[in-house]
C-alpha cells in the first residue's frame, strides 16, 4: 500500500503541475481503480484519499498547475515584477514532499483504522470493471476476440449475425478487417469471411463449440480491439428500461433495427418474468421490459440523453475515452504548454507579453474545438458557471477594496492589533492561516482574489515585499484538505467512501503540516 501510494502519488502531482490538479485526478481514478481493486486486491478507501491530496499539492509545483496561481499574476499591481512559470517550484517541491511523507506514512494508518463497517460497504472490485450486469444474464459472458482464417469457406451452417445468435447464442458486437478497419454493432445480415476478426459475447461453452464447428480461432489476448470493445473505459454492458410512455411499446427490436437506429447491440431481453436470449428480436416490447445491451459508453450515454424510450437503470462509465482523439488532444495539450513555456520564460521580463497564461490556456481550448476534440455543447457544459459568475464578482470587489482604501484599513487594524513592529513570520503565518480558512468556504480562486490585496497592503505596512505576501496567499488557497470543498476531495469522496470527519482528521494534519512548511519555506527563501 505504501508503495501504491507514494508512486500514484508522485505521479500525480508531477501530472497536475502542467494540466491542473483537477484534470489529473480525473485522469488517474481509472488508473488507479484498475490497479488498487482490480490487480491488487486493496482497498480504494486506503489508497484514494492519499493520491487526491497529492493531485492538490502538485498543482504548487508551477504558476499552471492551479487557478490561483493562474490568476496571481493577474492581481499584481501595475509595475510589480510577475512570477515565471518555475519561480515558486522550490516552495511547492517541499510542500510536496512533505504531503506524501506524511500520507504515505502517519495518514496511511490513519485511514487504516477506518471503522469495520465503513470498510465494509467499499467495494474493492468497482462496477466498471467487473460488472454486477452478467450476474443476472447468466448465459452472458464476455467479451472474447475470433479470428476468420483467410481461406473460410462457408458451409450450409448460419452465416448471418443474426442467425448465428439465434442458433448458437453468440452475440457478434464488432467486426473487423486485417488493416484494422472496424464496425461496430454490425449489421444483421452481415456475414462471416475470411480475414475477419469477431468480437463475440455469449455463454463461453456455447462460443467455444461456435469455434471449433466453423474452423474459427478463439485467441488467448485481444488484438484488434484491446483498446476499445475490451476497454472497460471505453466499452461496456448496461441495462435499459422501457419506460411507460415510450414509442417503442409494441415494436420489436428488429422491426426498430435496433443495432442501426443506435449503434448498440441487445444481447438479451427480461420479458413478461422470463429472460430471453435467442428469439428477443422478434417479441413486442411491453413497459417495464428490460434489454441488456453491450455498446461503447459514448453511445450508451446518447441513449440515456437524447432517448426518452429508455431508462437506464444500471451504473454506466461516466468518463469514458475516444482513443480515436488522442493524437490531436496530446497535439494541442503540447502546443499549450509551448505557449506557456514562451510566455513565461522569453515574454516574461518584458514591458508587452502578448500572449499572457490566460491567452495560452484559451488557445488550447479553442484548439480543443477546431480539431473536433470536443464539440460546442460539451465545451459549454465543461463550464462551471457558477465560478465564472463568483470570479465575476470577486475579482472586482478585490480591485475595489484596494483602490477604495479599504484593504489599507483593514491591514492598519491587523497591524494596530498586532504591533506596528510585528515580525514577518508573523505576517507569514497569519496570510497562511487566513487562506486556509477562505478556502474552506469559498472557491480557492475567490480566497485569493480577496485575500492577494489586502495581504500586500498588510506587508507593505511593516515595511515586507508585497510580493511575499502574494506568494503566501497564492499557494495558501491549495490548503483545502480539512473539507471535501475541493473539487478533487469531491471527486473521490464517493468512489472512496469516505466521510467528511476523515477529511477533517486526515486533512486537518496535513493543513499543520502545509501551513509550517509554506511558512518556513517562504521565509527562507524570500525573506
Amino acid at each position: 500500500v505504501t508503495r501504491l501510494i507514494v508512486v500514484f502519488s508522485t505521479l500525480i502531482a508531477t501530472i497536475s503541475s502542467v494540466m491542473q490538479n483537477t484534470g489529473a485526478a480525473v485522469l488517474f481514478l481509472p488508473a488507479v481503480r484498475i490497479t488498487a481493486a482490480k490487480k491488487m486486491r486493496i482497498s480504494l478507501s486506503r489508497v484514494l484519499m492519499p493520491i487526491g491530496m497529492a493531485a492538490i499539492l502538485g498543482g504548487t509545483l508551477t504558476m499552471i498547475g492551479t487557478s490561483p496561481l493562474i490568476l496571481l499574476n493577474d492581481l499584481l499591481p501595475p509595475g510589480m515584477p510577475k512570477f515565471g512559470l518555475l519561480e515558486l517550484t522550490p516552495i511547492g517541491l517541499a510542500l510536496v514532499i512533505g504531503g506524501i511523507a506524511y500520507l504515505s506514512t502517519i495518514g496511511r494508518h490513519m485511514i487504516a483504522k477506518l471503522s469495520d463497517n465503513q470498510i465494509a460497504a467499499i467495494s474493492d472490485q468497482p462496477a466498471e470493471i467487473t460488472s454486477t450486469n452478467f450476474d443476472c444474464y447468466e448465459e452472458i459472458c464476455g467479451p472474447y476476440e475470433l479470428y476468420v482464417p483467410q481461406g473460410y469457406e462457408p458451409d450450409r451452417k448460419p452465416q448471418e449475425i443474426v442467425d448465428i445468435r439465434r442458433r448458437h447464442l453468440v452475440n457478434i458486437v464488432a467486426i473487423s478487417t486485417e488493416d484494422g478497419v472496424k464496425e461496430v454493432a454490425p449489421a444483421p445480415a452481415t456475414v462471416l469471411r475470411g480475414g475477419l476478426s469477431l468480437c463475440v459475447y455469449g455463454p463461453e461453452v456455447a462460443i467455444r463449440a461456435f469455434t471449433r464447428d466453423y474452423g474459427l480461432v478463439l485467441r488467448d489476448e485481444p488484438r484488434l480491439f484491446k483498446n476499445d470493445i475490451f476497454d472497460p473505459a471505453v466499452a461496456g454492458t448496461a441495462e435499459v428500461v422501457i419506460s411507460p410512455r415510450s414509442s417503442l411499446i409494441g415494436q420489436t427490436i428488429k422491426g426498430i433495427r435496433f443495432r442501426e437506429t443506435f449503434g448498440i447491440c441487445a444481447l438479451a431481453l427480461h420479458h413478461d418474468g422470463k429472460t430471453y436470449y435467442r428469439e428477443l428480436a422478434d417479441r413486442p416490447l411491453k413497459s417495464g421490459d428490460a434489454i441488456f445491451i453491450q455498446g461503447t459508453w459514448a453511445q450508451i450515454h446518447s441513449l440515456q440523453d437524447l432517448h426518452q424510450n429508455f431508462i437506464v437503470i444500471s451504473a454506466v462509465e461516466t468518463e469514458f475515452q475516444q482513443p480515436a482523439k488522442m493524437n490531436r488532444a496530446l497535439v494541442c495539450f503540447l502546443g499549450t504548454l509551448a505557449l506557456m513555456l514562451s510566455s513565461s520564460f522569453y515574454f516574461q521580463d518584458r514591458a508587452y507579453n502578448p500572449i499572457p497564461l490566460a491567452v495560452c490556456l484559451m488557445a488550447g481550448a479553442l484548439g480543443m474545438i477546431f480539431t473536433k476534440v470536443l464539440t460546442i455543447e460539451e465545451a459549454y457544459r465543461a463550464v462551471d458557471w457558477r465560478t465564472v459568475f463568483l470570479l465575476s464578482g470577486l475579482i472586482p470587489l478585490g480591485l475595489a477594496i484596494d483602490q477604495t482604501g479599504t484593504a489599507e484599513w483593514i491591514a492598519q487594524g491587523i497591524v494596530g492589533a498586532l504591533g506596528e513592529q510585528m515580525p514577518p513570520v508573523l505576517l507569514l503565518l497569519v496570510l497562511a492561516c487566513l487562506s486556509c480558512g477562505f478556502t474552506l468556504v469559498i472557491s480557492n480562486v475567490g480566497a485569493c482574489a480577496l485575500l492577494v490585496p489586502l495581504g500586500m497592503s498588510i506587508a507593505s505596512q511593516i515595511g515586507v515585499d508585497p510580493r511575499v505576501a502574494a506568494i503566501v496567499v497564492g499557494l495558501g488557497v491549495s490548503n483545502s484538505f480539512i473539507l471535501p470543498t475541493h473539487q478533487v476531495n469531491a471527486l473521490y469522496m464517493g468512489p472512496g467512501n469516505y466521510r467528511t470527519k476523515d477529511y477533517f482528521k486526515i486533512g486537518g494534519f496535513l493543513s499543520l503540516i502545509y501551513i509550517v512548511i509554506l511558512v518556513a519555506m517562504t521565509y527562507f527563501f524570500y525573506l
